[in-house]
């Protein structure tokens, strides 16, 4: 069927292939597969659902005991986020290879609408309303970069508060590194190798070091940076700042969660269903027309087990 804005395999390629590798939105609520809908629904499950056994026992003239899988299911709608560039014709005067000044346009979206993405993923996983009752406001027996401090019990007794252990830690790089210098964190990484391993010379823990101490899959550290429309200075500020979070993620669970199906509980996924590059040539701009590059994406960020995550705010001093 005859499309005004084409799409562009070519550059839709670039676009979904694009990584901006400070940016950790896809791992700490990774995409499902495609849905093949702008409308799903998807399953709200208490944590404490899948923590009651019946009796499995079966006599000779027995009934089998049912179990019910009585999650909320909630129905919701993905939206379309975009992006365009626009070519004037004397952009590619003297151009050997158009395609590549496009393709490099692409890359440019993709990277702004990651940051977008980032953004938007940081908010909720730092939002305490995310959270149900786990949460709390770390003080100053707390702070992580106090040396006075114990961090590791804070953060034991942070992953202790959900009724599924949570196996991601998400935090900023700032946060992060006054983590992994701390002197307990050092400690404790040291007591638990048996020797003295990476953080001898260093001074400091890696990110698998941190994770094997506290029984984690991953510690995620977002270090992406973006400017304040408000501020006219141009500072950059980090999006993921001042929160820690914990939450239980369970791949297999994501995979299917925008199907309305599944039983496995994960803290939050993102519905997923197309992302694309229009390549078009619009004659209504400009006095020649202009040639148009444009990203969208279809996505859409769920928190859907509140009671899978515990989420410690403001672990630093200042």
């Amino acid at each position: 069927m005859f499309s005004p804005y084409p799409r562009n395999e070519i550059l839709t390629a670039i676009f979904m292939g694009y990584k901006n590798g400070k940016t950790i939105a896809d791992r700490v609520l990774p995409r499902t597969s495609a849905i093949g809908s702008t409308k799903f629904k998807y399953q709200v499950y208490q944590a404490n659902q899948f923590a009651h056994v019946p009796d499995t026992h079966v006599g000779r003239r027995t009934a089998i005991n049912e179990v019910e899988f009585s999650g909320e299911e909630r129905h919701a709608e993905i939206g379309e986020r975009a992006l365009s560039h626009v070519f004037v014709p004397r952009d590619f005067v003297g151009v050997a290879d158009p395609d590549k000044k496009k393709a490099a346009a692409t890359a440019a979206l993709a990277d702004i609408m990651s940051l977008d993405r980032e953004q938007r993923v940081a908010k909720l996983v730092f939002d305490p309303a995310n959270y149900g009752l786990n949460f709390a406001l770390a003080n100053g027996n707390d702070y992580f970069d106090d040396e006075y401090t114990d961090p590791v019990k804070v953060i034991r007794t942070a992953i202790a508060a959900p009724l599924i252990k949570p196996n991601v830690m998400t935090l900023g790089r700032t946060e992060w590194y006054a983590l992994a210098t701390h002197p307990r964190i050092l400690a404790a990484v040291t007591r638990a190798q048996g020797m003295i391993g990476s953080i001898g010379a260093a001074g400091i823990a890696t990110l698998d070091e941190v994770a094997r101490l506290f029984e984690l899959d991953e510690v995620l550290v977002g270090e992406a940076l973006i400017a304040n429309k408000s501020d006219a200075s141009g500072v950059l500020k980090p999006i993921w700042s001042g929160n820690v979070s914990f939450t239980y993620r369970d791949m297999s669970a994501i995979g299917n969660a925008g199907q309305g199906f599944g039983n496995n509980l994960t803290f939050g996924f993102t519905a997923h269903n197309d992302q694309y590059v229009n390549s078009y040539h619009d004659d209504k701009q400009g006095t020649q027309g202009v040639e148009v590059v444009r990203a969208v994406s279809e996505d859409a960020e769920i928190i859907c087990a509140p009671n899978a995550g515990f989420l410690l705010q403001g672990v630093l001093s200042a």
